[in-house]
């Protein structure tokens, strides 16, 4: 018959630096999900990549003027 106590003794660390590191990383993507929920909601990060938008509209126009003229 196995002894279950004499094996977890033996391999217990086998057994929780495994299922310690398993559940890190659903805790990690969890943790991740809420931040880009919470991003995708922001008005400040809407704001920022307005922000982002027209500065790269603004170079591809200062070049399109350097280029013609």
């Amino acid at each position: 018959m196995v002894n279950f106590a004499r094996i977890l003794r033996e391999h217990w660390v086998n057994i929780l630096v495994p299922l310690g590191f398993v559940i890190g990383v659903y805790m990690d993507r969890r943790n991740d999900a809420k931040l880009t929920a919470f991003r995708n909601k922001s008005l400040l990060y809407k704001r920022l990549v307005f922000c982002f938008f027209c500065l790269e509209i603004i170079i591809i126009f200062n070049r399109l003027r350097i280029l013609t003229s």
